[in-house]
Order: structure tokens, then sequence, then C-alpha cells
């Protein structure tokens, strides 16, 4: 049967890609990251979980709006920098086609600023890259059943309107294609280095 034939090969593609074909069920995800390592970690912790699926990938802004539309994901791991458009500026495409769409920012920054604009973006969650993958597992599931996540060791997170309409989000948004504040570098890159090395953590134990 051509229909089965066409079925296999996409399923072969796909898990040469570490992406799955969700079953009926599934909480289906979708990861933008422009790091192999994290796609790698991410796939590998997903792949354990019964319940979701990883079904696309993408490693910029531009793609990420693409593939949404192609796949419409459940739940949606959004890095905050992507090289040719920020996080948030994809989160607000994304939700001004499809406004009931779950993202959860996953980033290595802790700032007021930054959260407070993936609030006025819409983003469900904001989590550090440095929540051990089973935390992660979890915000997901709370997320995919309507719930906001925002990470308790972000300390303080600033209050702000959860109706605003995505017109008035790209526009609260376009500030964010500015690099973070640079004096918070080496405390993204400490939090990226603890981040992956749980991962890696994670491998060895599966």
């Amino acid at each position: 049967m051509p229909g089965k034939e066409f079925r296999d090969v996409v399923c072969s593609l796909a898990e040469r890609n570490g992406l799955a074909m969700a079953e009926t069920g599934q909480i289906r995800i979708f990861s933008v990251d422009d790091h192999p390592l994290l796609h790698e970690g991410l796939a590998t912790v997903i792949r354990h979980q019964p319940d979701m699926a990883l079904v696309a990938e993408a490693f910029n802004g531009r793609d990420a709006v693409q593939l949404f539309r192609e796949h419409t994901p459940d739940v949606t791991l959004m890095d905050l920098r992507l090289p040719d458009m920020s996080g948030l500026d994809a989160t607000v495409s994304i939700r001004r086609e499809f406004p009931e769409a779950r993202v959860i920012i996953l980033t290595t920054f802790a700032g007021d600023a930054e959260i407070q604009l993936a609030m006025d973006a819409g983003a469900r969650g904001y989590m550090l890259k440095s929540l051990p993958p089973r935390e992660l597992m979890e915000v997901i599931r709370q997320v995919h059943a309507g719930k906001r996540v925002f990470s308790q060791s972000l300390g303080h997170v600033p209050h702000t309107s959860q109706t605003l309409n995505p017109a008035k989000q790209s526009a609260e948004a376009a500030d964010t294609k500015q690099a973070p504040n640079k004096a918070k570098e080496p405390l993204a890159q400490s939090s990226s280095e603890r981040g992956f090395r749980r991962f890696a953590d994670w491998f060895r134990r599966l």
C-alpha cells in the first residue's frame, strides 16, 4: 500500500533525527534553540516520557514560525536568543496566528526585564536551562494542562496583564531584537553550562 510505505518513510526520517510520530494522547513538543547539544538533550529526555513526543526542532526564529504552522505542537520550548530574531519575536509571530499556542521560554537569562517581556509576549512559562530535566518535564505537563509556570529560582516575577492582544504584544516585544545586557553574560554562561551538565548527568542515568 502506497499510504503505508509513505508513513514508514516519514517515521524512519523522524527517528533518524531524534523525532517521533506522536501517538494519540501524547503531548506534542516543539523545541526551538540554536544549540545542537540542547536539542539532543531534550530529545533524549522526552523520548523516555511515555506521554510526550518531540515532533519538530528549529534552530532559528523564522524556521520556528514556519514549523509551528506545519506541526501545530501542543507545547513549544523557545530559547530567548536566536540567530535571526529573538525568541520573544518568534513567540509573538506564532501567537498572532495561533492565539492558543503554549510557549515556554527556556533560557539562561533571569532578569526582570526579560521575564516581563516574555509574559507580555504571551509565554505560558519562563524556565532557566539549569532546571533539572525531571522538573522541566513536569512544567511541560502543567503548561499543557493550561497553567502558567515560572521558575521559582527567578525570585520576583513582575506583574503583567494576561489579556494583552497579539498586535500589542508585537509592539511590546519590538525592543527584544537588541541583545540582553552584556553585564549578565557571565551569569548566562554559567547557567548554560550547569544546564548542559544536568542533561549530561541525565544521559548517564538512562
